[in-house]
């Protein structure tokens, strides 16, 4: 393995009673040590590159996960709240992306995957044992310099072993997720033409579009408590957050501004969505209820905050 982050990657404490829970409390999951849920988000507002930050419901910093010469982004955390993946790159060499994952407090690092192409979108399924990523490695060409190939869905074991390809498309297919019960995964595909919300049944290998509709539907997230999804579309002129029944019935959307929403997350309790928008000039972390009342905003700064998830 490259070990690009093995050594160098470095947890800053920005919230000093952290350590004191974390000693306190005995799990390196509660990071506050009152036992809240936290929030994962990727930013550029230290060191002008990606870094992945840990805060609280509330917005209060805690830590950071960084190094100044590598680009750590798409934060997402195991069903239940043990491990949080990332998705990492040396600054130098921004065409290869592989993924990674450690405890919650930063503790036992480790790459899951190796490959010179791009490894992106992780996503833990239900037991804990295995993630979903998206990736062009079959198309892979070492001569390129950006990821112009197709992307297909893969699923691999906690320990880098069995890594498997679930989709064969010359589309791109991205953005998996697992439903709760840990039989299906929903990502987003161009397949058709447009980008859809596509379900892959992993007990038989059938597909269904659960959207059809001529704009982009993207970045599907299913709810912990298997009920509804939520994706971004701009059927609507411009990026929106929608929801919806697992079987594309009961269409909701949430929000309605001219900026763009995006980056959708499930809370641990399915009653409240965390997303980005730019709606107030640059990229923020904003939460909701699910119904789409009650926005909040959680982050406040110049540089871009986006990819929030949340702990379960």
């Amino acid at each position: 393995m490259n070990n690009k982050i093995l050594g160098n990657l470095r947890l800053i404490v920005l919230a000093g009673f952290i350590i004191i829970g974390l000693t306190a409390c005995g799990s390196s999951s509660d990071l506050t040590g009152r036992g809240e849920k936290v929030i994962a988000y990727a930013s550029y507002r230290d060191v002008g590159d990606s870094e992945v930050f840990i805060m609280t419901t509330a917005g209060e910093q805690l830590l950071k996960y960084g190094s100044i010469d590598q680009r750590i982004t798409r934060p997402a955390w195991s069903f239940d709240g043990q491990y949080l993946a990332f998705v990492l790159t040396l600054s130098t060499d921004i065409s290869n992306l592989d993924i990674y994952y450690m405890d919650a407090d930063g503790s036992n690092q480790a790459q899951l995957t190796d490959h010179p192409g791009v490894d992106t979108d992780p996503a833990w399924a239900p037991n804990g044992n295995m993630l979903a990523f998206s990736s062009n490695r079959i198309s892979w060409d070492e001569t390129q310099t950006s990821p112009t190939t197709n992307f297909e869905v893969y699923i691999i074991r906690k320990d880098g072993t069995g890594i498997t390809q679930l989709t064969f498309d010359p589309g791109w297919d991205l953005s998996p997720s697992w439903s709760p019960d840990g039989n299906q995964i929903v990502f987003t595909s161009n397949r058709t033409g447009d980008y859809e919300i596509v379900i892959l049944n992993l007990n038989d290998n059938r597909l269904t579009n659960v959207t059809n509709h001529p704009a982009d539907d993207r970045s599907p997230k299913w709810s912990p408590d298997g009920n509804r999804i939520v994706f971004v579309s701009n059927r609507d002129g411009n990026n929106e957050i929608y929801s919806m029944n697992p079987d594309g019935g009961d269409l909701v959307r949430l929000t309605d501004h001219p900026g763009k929403d995006n980056s959708p997350s499930w809370s641990p309790g399915s009653d409240t969505i965390i997303f980005s928008t730019n709606r107030d000039g640059n990229f923020e972390i904003y939460t909701m209820n699910s119904d789409g009342t009650g926005l909040t905003r959680l982050t406040s700064n110049q540089e871009f905050d986006g990819y929030p998830a949340w702990q379960h």
